[in-house]
């Protein structure tokens, strides 16, 4: 549960916000990719003595966002080129996305793993409630539910780490990739749904004020 529900799907997150929000919801990604590997997977773990903390990739994901940011103050010429390159990148997400799922994986996973996958896609709620507290587009924050291919790894990482857990590796690594299927396919079916209706919200809303 750990490696499905802390591990979400930038990539997913970036073809919705592109379609649902706005550039400031798609520029999120830059620190929504903080969740987008095993890392916040591994630092729960590593506090119950399971796995160790992989600093490396922390640094990894900080460093190009730091970067980035430093690059975008001090350089205007630079933030407008990088920023009008953001909508580019969604093809390059999408196509490795759908391209790995491989549906078999559900099936192997069975009960669990579709349980799994629903629950990730449903997580976005949370986010969904934050931001219309904040007043802020809450769609996008539908558009967090799910679980990022990486994911699938995690299970193997954690086993390397505690042998002890070596013999449920191979099941959660199913369960897991079979949330990564589940999430991606109910995750936008959710954001068009909410969408649309929010949208036919506001029409009668008009209707009944100009009325």
């Amino acid at each position: 549960m750990l490696a499905g529900l802390l591990n979400a799907n930038g990539g997913l997150y970036a073809s919705l916000a592109s379609s649902y929000g706005d550039e400031t919801d798609v520029g999120a990604y830059a620190l929504f990719s903080l969740k987008d590997g095993p890392f916040f997977t591994l630092v729960a773990l590593g506090a119950s003595g399971l796995a160790s903390i992989p600093f490396q990739t922390f640094l990894g994901v900080i460093i190009p966002i730091v970067i980035g940011m430093i690059l975008g103050n001090i350089d205007p010429d630079m933030r407008k080129f990088l920023g009008s390159s953001k909508l580019l990148l969604i093809p390059f997400f999408s196509f490795p996305l759908g391209a790995g799922m491989d549906l078999s994986t559900i099936i192997k996973a069975g009960g669990p793993g579709i349980l799994l996958g629903l629950i990730a896609a449903f997580t976005g709620i949370g986010a969904y409630v934050l931001l219309k507290l904040f007043k802020e587009n809450p769609i996008v924050g539908l558009a967090t539910g799910s679980t990022a291919g990486n994911a699938v790894a995690t299970p193997v990482v954690v086993a390397a780490a505690d042998p002890a857990l070596a013999s449920v590796a191979h099941a959660a690594t199913a369960q897991v990739a079979a949330a990564c299927v589940i999430s991606a396919i109910v995750c936008p079916i959710i954001v068009s749904y909410v969408f649309k209706r929010s949208q036919k919200k506001k029409a009668n809303k008009s209707l009944a004020s100009a009325a």
